[in-house]
């Protein structure tokens, strides 16, 4: 049930929680790619639609936050955070990438 009100919870900074959730349960059945982890980083999830990209960001609270750009720009933002993200992984060194 879609509802205008924001309820507490871990998708409440979303404009659509309806939509935060369902880009999080695709990434929960394993939708996508993921890079990062809640304590250092941030936990990145990407999932593409047919004219969509939905980027999600977890927090180390638990908050997830998700943003939706039409495909070819949610491409080249989810590359950027790749080269963020190796950018970050060469200053350490126990930096993993979850999917691995």
């Amino acid at each position: 049930m879609y509802s205008i009100q924001h309820h507490p919870g871990k998708f409440e900074a979303n404009p659509s929680q309806l939509l935060a959730e369902t880009v999080y349960n695709k990434t929960c059945e394993g939708w996508g790619d993921s890079l990062g982890d809640t304590e250092t980083f941030g936990y990145f999830h990407y999932v593409e639609g047919k004219r969509y990209g939905f980027i999600l960001n977890e927090d180390g609270q638990g908050f997830v936050y998700v943003d939706s750009y039409p495909k070819a720009e949610a491409q080249a933002k989810w590359k950027a955070i790749e080269k963020e993200y190796a950018e970050y992984c060469d200053k350490i060194e126990d930096c993993y990438d979850i999917d691995n």
